[in-house]
């Protein structure tokens, strides 16, 4: 009886939350694509192949022709507008107010950068110091119709068709040196292709957004920025959290040098999503090991319950890395 009780709890919540979005879609998309996205919203799990498609098959036919001018483009370099190779991370509420695990991960990639490379941090109150954008943007961030997450994804590639560099999220821990292929390569990003294993992702996993670099004149950061201008002088909405996804899939379809460079990339990190679903068990030293025999790079998160001992006063694996970055001073 409480199991079933829990089930219909949990159900409610789904059901509500997937109802205050029906207006909203509606108005920017329309019937159809709302109702195929309430129906997938309300499933466990969700994004089914028939929602992959229909949002698919929606953002395809919105930049069927604006992105003709791409797939021929030829870009050179720009010029260099900065000393040091650029690392781009954001936490749009500064330093300051990072928690505790983005903190961590951020002490720990200080200590990753080359000689050669330089970490600029973005916030609220400077990106736009580093990049111009259309007014309309702007205000629709500062009204959040545009949400802190979406603007990420505006931000990496207006900076990547701007300056090139490396772009990662902040919740990406290190547990070696960042590889030398983002600093090397014309274009790299963390992979893991298996259209079995991430069915139920846009990208399949051949491509990487929160860990992404590449040279500025890379026509796929030209599109991409080009692209979010343009949905966004539309929309106030976006039909899918990872829109990021559904675009550089067009890209891949219809531009070969999109193609070739995604392609040239072979899987890396593959156990990226691995660690976080560790942090609160007993740290031992044949787990740590596991975890990182093929992986330097963790995405992790903070919307969690992150504990530094177990209920019995053992160590957490999240206890671990936090006593690496800062030794035994529990608290920033």
């Amino acid at each position: 009886m409480i199991k079933i009780v829990h089930k219909c709890y949990t159900f409610s919540k789904i059901l509500i939350n997937a109802s205050k979005q029906v207006k909203t879609n509606f108005n920017n998309f329309g019937i159809k694509l709302t109702l195929i996205k309430f129906w997938d919203d309300i499933q466990v799990p969700n994004k089914k192949p028939n929602y992959i498609r229909n949002i698919e098959n929606y953002v395809d036919d919105f930049f069927k022709d604006f992105i003709v001018p791409y797939e021929t483009m030829t870009l050179t370099p720009n010029q260099i507008l900065l000393d040091k190779f650029p690392i781009w991370l954001c936490w749009w509420q500064s330093i300051e107010n990072m928690p505790e695990i983005v903190r961590m991960c951020f002490e720990r990639l200080k200590t990753k950068i080359p000689s050669n490379a330089e970490l600029h941090v973005l916030t609220v109150e400077n990106y736009l110091e580093y990049v111009d954008m259309p007014d309309y943007i702007i205000d629709k961030f500062n009204k959040k119709i545009i949400t802190m997450a979406t603007m990420s994804d505006i931000l990496r590639m207006t900076l990547l068709s701007k300056y090139g560099g490396y772009w990662l999220d902040a919740t990406i821990f290190f547990t070696d040196n960042i590889p030398n292929e983002y600093f090397t390569r014309d274009f790299y990003c963390q992979k893991m292709y298996d259209p079995i294993q991430y069915q139920r992702e846009a990208c399949k996993g051949r491509w990487c957004g929160f860990s992404m670099a590449g040279r500025n004149d890379n026509v796929l950061f030209h599109f991409m920025r080009d692209g979010f201008f343009e949905w966004w002088k539309k929309y106030n909405a976006i039909p899918d959290y990872v829109l990021i996804d559904y675009m550089i899939l067009i890209a891949y379809k219809r531009i070969p040098n999109v193609k070739s460079c995604i392609d040239s990339v072979e899987n890396n990190n593959e156990d990226i999503f691995e660690m976080y679903k560790h942090l609160n068990e007993p740290y031992s030293d044949e787990l740590y090991q596991r975890l990182t025999k093929r992986n330097v790079m963790h995405k992790l998160t903070y919307k969690m319950d992150l504990r530094h001992l177990t209920p019995d006063g053992k160590e957490t694996l999240y206890g671990h890395l936090y006593k690496e970055v800062f030794g035994d001073n529990y608290g920033k």
